[in-house]
């Protein structure tokens, strides 16, 4: 089954078990990431798990969300079927802050769509968070 395997180019991150195997690797990696933006390691991946909205208590809608639990930090990952504002970068950074919370760890919120506007990747990456814009070459 080719999904189990981590991919390798952008655009297979629009499929959240694709984006799960992503994480598995430990780390957000700098291939993935928009403007040559760093790697963010994550520390040995023991389990991805796909979530709902429910899961993270939030209104019950169309997100779809993964989360990696590694041994630094956890990697709260959501995933658009269009372009992203910073109104989508503040509700993904707003649920990493609580599970953050409720968790007592550090969260990366990674935000993965057609496009991720340049004020959205900006203030995401402010917070120590990521953007992949899936439409990049």
């Amino acid at each position: 089954m080719p999904w189990l395997f981590a991919p390798d180019e952008k655009r297979a991150l629009a499929d959240v078990a694709r984006l799960a195997a992503a994480l598995r690797s430990g780390e957000v990696a700098s291939r993935f990431l928009d403007g040559g933006a760093p790697a963010i390691p994550l520390g040995a991946v023991a389990r991805v798990t796909l979530l709902a909205p429910a899961d993270l208590n939030l209104a019950d809608d169309a997100r779809r969300f993964v989360l990696a639990r590694g041994t630094s930090r956890l990697c709260l990952a959501e995933v658009l079927d269009g372009d992203a504002t910073p109104a989508e970068a503040e509700r993904l950074l707003a649920a990493a802050a609580a599970l953050s919370a409720r968790e007592g760890r550090p969260v990366c919120a990674w935000l993965v769509a057609r496009t991720v506007s340049a004020d959205a990747r900006a203030l995401l990456i402010d917070r120590g968070g990521a953007a992949t814009s899936i439409a990049d070459p």
